[in-house]
Order: structure tokens, then sequence, then C-alpha cells
């Protein structure tokens, strides 16, 4: 498993994550993951960090280290991959790595492709999707919160 995250102003770390990941493991990839990149991204702690609904981010631990650090968090709708952007990135990945996949033998060599792919997706694409957020909310309220085209 990997954990990633992007900015407005582009993508933080790609990380492996060794097997099933629990909220001290997750605790402890935003320490190593998410502090050093917000910290350089925004001196001013003026960001306000997205997560989805998964356990591991909503248990009382995480929200426990996030209130410790002062880290502000959205309220995030379950269910809702339209507005989730990293989405689309797992999905930009996913499509590079079938490009390569065959000289994929071993964890290693996968890890080292998904951070390759990864270093290679330009900081702007990822900013487009930031200023896409208008559209795609104006398409969700269109549709009433049924699934677009995001």
């Amino acid at each position: 498993m990997m954990w990633g995250y992007i900015t407005s102003k582009g993508k933080g770390i790609l990380l492996p994550v060794e097997s099933t990941i629990n909220s001290a493991k997750y605790c402890q990839v935003l320490q190593d993951g998410l502090l050093p990149v917000a910290d350089w991204y925004y001196p001013d702690d003026n960001y306000i960090f997205v997560q989805d609904n998964a356990p591991c981010h909503s248990s009382a631990q995480t929200r426990e280290w996030l209130e410790e650090r002062q880290i502000r968090v959205s309220q995030w709708p379950p269910q809702s991959p339209d507005i989730n952007l990293i989405e689309n990135v797992w999905r930009w990945m996913k499509i590079e790595l079938q490009k390569s996949i065959d000289a994929i033998e071993s964890r290693q060599d996968l890890i080292d492709s998904l951070q390759r792919i990864w270093r290679e997706i330009p900081d702007e694409k990822v900013m487009e999707l930031y200023h896409s957020l208008p559209t795609r909310m104006a398409a969700i309220v269109k549709s009433k919160g049924t699934m677009t085209k995001y």
C-alpha cells in the first residue's frame, strides 16, 4: 500500500506503508509524510487537511494527534470520490504503471516504479485539479449528489 497527498501547490510525499494501516501507523505516516511537506508549502500553517472517512483517519487517536498539532481538518462527506482529487492522481499512476508492469519483478521494483511515476507527475497537473473544484462542486449540485463525470 502507498500513502501520498497533494496540495494546491503540488505533490507531497509518496510513502510505502507495510500491511494494513491502523490509527497508530497512520499517525506515524502523517508525522513522516504530511508534516515535513506541509511545513515547507505552508510555513504559516495556513492550510486545511482533507482526508476521507477511512476508519484510521477518523479514529479518536488520529483526531487527537491532529488536534495536538493544531492541524485543521475538513469535514469530508461520505461516498464522495467526485471531489476527492487524489483519486485522479491514483488513476493516472495506475495508467502509467501498466506501461511498465512487465518490468516489475519484486515489491521494491513496484515501490520504485510508483515513486518514479509520482515524481514525474507535473505539479501543474495537480494544481489544475484544485482549480477544477468549483466546476466539480457545481456538477455535484446539478446532479443532486448523484455520480458526475469526475
